[in-house]
Parts: structure tokens; C-alpha cells; sequence
């Protein structure tokens, strides 16, 4: 391997490696150039780790993995994203990896963010009991930023999970497809005299959970004796997969636990299921200041979905009484882009332009339009596109200067 190339190292490092990132095979030949191209080259290829299942080809074995750091242990800082993902056969194969774990884990010290997904059909919280102290130290690492938790079932409380996260520093986690044991339902539910409990540093909290356990994570972040403060909750994020789920955010929306609460964001998948009259559900949103409705990418008619959204929208904000919200954001995978799309939604948008400022809106400073997917590659684009459509579809709102386009 040649010493060093006739290059400036700030050319290798952003102008040639930086572009080659997405490029393995092409990176994997710039680290056998000379040690220069070595060290950005090997920062890109190890940036992202996947462990899994090795009858999964696209996840990294366990074992090569760990003999990699045992030859090159200068690789294992070079780890910023790490996934575990279980294949379907439940807890098993990270249990009968725990000792490949645990010599590979403490290796990685500079993790912004930790994802671990259970694939299988229901992975219960009992299938994972020898790892739960792993991954609680795991959680620990110092520079996390993000853990994201996949498919874990019949979790006797939230104390159980909660506790797991006690002492790590990540400011955003998710929870999906996390559910609890309908068993210990009466256990959970009860109430003590208060002890002392450590603060969460959790800012940001995404979750999908059923109107039940919704239930049950406001009674427990209310409840004095559970295992963590979470009163320094800053933003939560809800999925909303059924009618009967809208109504349960309230409890989180009204519970003192959550009084810190500065944005609510509503994730709908399917927005048809919200808009008729006896489902509708007002959501106490006065407390915000900032509130968010993401308009997942749908397989309806792309130019009904925005508008009966808009309409949800304009009857949400109707019912809201007076409030301290200062922003709305808007964000839809897919606004829509023929003329026809637009003269169909023009009287909704119109409508919700009204509402926003009327009195009881009277903190509002802006309007946030953002387009998720329909322009991911070019947002440039999206600006153009949603620019030339606001005034007609915010006509007061522009007038004002209240719109932003991101």
C-alpha cells in the first residue's frame, strides 16, 4: 500500500469519498488505494453495521463481525449506526449470540443510534430476558442520540421497558409495535406513595400503541411511583392506525406528566376512517405550541386523501378554543401535482386559511408546508411546486407573510 497519492487529503475526504458513500464496492477499493483513501474509506463502509440472523444474507454475521474487531479493533469507533435485527425465530438468535455480543458491543463507543427489531410474530419480553441488561448498557453509550424498539410483546408494565432506558443519554426513542400483557392490566393500575425517580432525558417520543395501553402509558407517566420521571418530555409523536385510538391521546395531551408537552404530531396512515361526523374526536391541543399533522404515502386517490385531511384539519382547529399554538406544520408524501388536484381541494384549503385566523388562533405565527416524498430527491422542486399553489390555497395566511415552504 503506497504511502500517500499526489492529492490533497481535503479532496480525498469530500470531493471523492463523499461522493462514493452509497457506492460500496467503489469504497471498498478506494481503502486499498493507500492508507489516505484507507481511513475516510473505512469511516463510510463501517459507518452502518447490521448484526442479524445469518440465514439473512443482507444482515453482517455475528462471528465475522466480531473476528473483524479482533484483527482491526481501529474499525469499531468507525460504528455510528448499529441495527440488530432478530429473524423469525423470536429472542433466539440474539440470546445464542449473547457471547459474541458482549465482545462486541463495549467495542462500539461512538453510537449515535441503536436500532434493534424483533421480526418475529410475537417476541415476547420473557424471550429476551438475558439481554435486557446488555441492552441496557448498550443504551448507556455516551454520543446516542436515537434508539428505535421494533415488535416486543406482553411487556408485564412500562416500568419494565422504561427502566431498561434509565441512565441512557438518547434524546429521541421510538416505540413501534410495543405492546403490554393484557394479563397484568389490574397490576398496572395501581397507585402508591411516590419515591424517588430519576428525570428523562428522553426529549422526543414516537410511538404506535393501541387506545389501551395509550391509556396506560398516560396512568404511569402520571403515576408517582413509577420507575422514571418523565415530565421533560418535550415532543410525542403518535401513529394513528384506528378511529377509536384518536380519542386516547387526550390522556396524554391532558395528563400533568405531560405538561412540558411543546409539539404533538399526528402520523395518519388513512385518513378516510377520521372524517365522518360521529368519529370525530377534538383533541386538546391548547396547551401546544406547536402542533403537526404527516400524511403517510397512501394507495387512495391522491387528490380526495389531502382534502378530507384538510377538512379533519379545519374542524380540529374549530373546536380548539383558545390556545398558545404558535406554528402548524402540514407534511404530505403527496400533495397532489395535476391543476385538477388543486381546484377539487381549493374550497378545503380556503377554508382551513379562514379558521386559522380567527381569534382563538391568535398566537399563530406561521404555517409550515412540507412535501415528505412527492419531491424527496429535489427540494428545490417542492418549493416551486408548493410556492406556486399558496396563494391560492392560503390567500390570507400569505397575505399576513405567516407561510413557510420546506
Amino acid at each position: 500500500m503506497s504511502q500517500q497519492p499526489n492529492i490533497p487529503q481535503e479532496v480525498i475526504d469530500f470531493h471523492i469519498i463523499r461522493r462514493l458513500a452509497r457506492d460500496r464496492t467503489a469504497l471498498q477499493a478506494c481503502a486499498l488505494v493507500c492508507r489516505a483513501w484507507r481511513v475516510p474509506a473505512q469511516n463510510h463502509l463501517f459507518f452502518r453495521v447490521e448484526l442479524g440472523c445469518p440465514l439473512y444474507p443482507d444482515k453482517t454475521n455475528c462471528d465475522n463481525f466480531r473476528r473483524v474487531l479482533a484483527y482491526s479493533p481501529h474499525l469499531a469507533p468507525y460504528v455510528r449506526v448499529l441495527e440488530l435485527a432478530d429473524g423469525m425465530g423470536g429472542g433466539k438468535w440474539m440470546a445464542r449470540s449473547k457471547p459474541q455480543l458482549s465482545a462486541i458491543l463495549p467495542q462500539l463507543v461512538n453510537l449515535i443510534k441503536i436500532e434493534v427489531r424483533f421480526n418475529s410474530i410475537e417476541t415476547s419480553w420473557s424471550d429476551i430476558s438475558t439481554l435486557q441488561e446488555p441492552l441496557r448498557q448498550l443504551f448507556q453509550q455516551p454520543h446516542l442520540e436515537e434508539i428505535v424498539l421494533r415488535g416486543l410483546s406482553k411487556l408485564p408494565d412500562w416500568d419494565a421497558l422504561f427502566g431498561m432506558l434509565t441512565g441512557c443519554r438518547a434524546g429521541h426513542v421510538r416505540l413501534y409495535h410495543v405492546t403490554l400483557d393484557p394479563r397484568s392490566r389490574s397490576a398496572r393500575r395501581r397507585n402508591g406513595p411516590a419515591v424517588r425517580r430519576p428525570r428523562c432525558t428522553i426529549g422526543t417520543l414516537d410511538v404506535n400503541l393501541t387506545a389501551d395501553e395509550m391509556e396506560d402509558f398516560a396512568f404511569w407517566g402520571n403515576n408517582p411511583r413509577s420507575c422514571m420521571d418523565i415530565s421533560g418530555l418535550r415532543r410525542f409523536c403518535y401513529y394513528g392506525l384506528e378511529v377509536g385510538e384518536f380519542a386516547t391521546c387526550n390522556n396524554v395531551l391532558n395528563a400533568a406528566a405531560f405538561s412540558s408537552l411543546d409539539t404533538f404530531e399526528l402520523r395518519i396512515e388513512d385518513p378516510y376512517a377520521y372524517m365522518t361526523a360521529p368519529n370525530f374526536v377534538p383533541l386538546a391541543i391548547s396547551r401546544l405550541r406547536h402542533f403537526q399533522v404527516t400524511l403517510e404515502d397512501t394507495f387512495h386517490d391522491r387528490a380526495s386523501v389531502p382534502c378530507n385531511l384538510v377538512r379533519w384539519c379545519t374542524r380540529l382547529f374549530e373546536n380548539a378554543g383558545p390556545n398558545n399554538i404558535e406554528a402548524v406544520t402540514l407534511s404530505f408524501a403527496q400533495w397532489g401535482t395535476a391543476q385538477q388536484d388543486l381546484d377539487q381541494q381549493l374550497a378545503e384549503w380556503n377554508a382551513l386559511d379562514a379558521v386559522l385566523l380567527r381569534p382563538h388562533m391568535r398566537g399563530l405565527r406561521h404555517v409550515n408546508l412540507v412535501s415528505d416524498s412527492e419531491f424527496a430527491n429535489d427540494r428545490r422542486a417542492a418549493q416551486v411546486f408548493l410556492g406556486s399553489r399558496v396563494a391560492a390555497m392560503f390567500p390570507l395566511l400569505r397575505a399576513r407573510g405567516m407561510l413557510r415552504v420546506v
